[in-house]
């Protein structure tokens, strides 16, 4: 075979046709993609920060009453803070305090459009020796 034939050319240019549809298809729905993405991350952000809102207000009311609770634990006898009562008093105000970190999301990227023509790099195929 010294170059490609008229049927190996037909069907190369069906390839770079069918490469080019394909990678066109591709393109509408990474677009597509990215729109419903930045649709739901819109929503998702909304909903975190709610909780967020929910949380730093639970914080505040948690402060609240451990500071009652400490003000009423301080207001008692030294006799009674070292006793069974008191050691079990401070314990329940350390856990008035829990942890309740606010929620941190870590979001997707849009996914990247194409940096590969396929049917331009397949026409770049030389059809004989020395052409190219």
């Amino acid at each position: 075979m010294n170059k490609l034939s008229r049927r190996h050319l037909l069907e190369k240019a069906a390839h770079q046709e069918a490469l080019a549809q394909a990678r066109a298809t591709l393109e509408v729905e990474v677009n597509a993609f990215n729109e419903s993405l930045t649709q739901a991350r819109t929503k998702v952000e909304a909903a975190q920060e709610a909780l967020n809102e929910r949380v730093r207000e639970a914080k505040e009311w948690c402060d609240g009453v451990q500071d009652d609770a400490q003000q009423a634990y301080d207001a008692r006898s030294e006799r009674w803070r070292e006793g069974d009562a008191g050691q079990e008093y401070a314990q329940w105000l350390e856990a008035l305090s829990p942890d309740l970190p606010e929620v941190e999301l870590e979001f997707p990227e849009d996914l990247e459009p194409l940096d590969d023509d396929h049917a331009d790099l397949l026409d770049q195929v030389p059809d004989e020796p020395g052409a190219g």
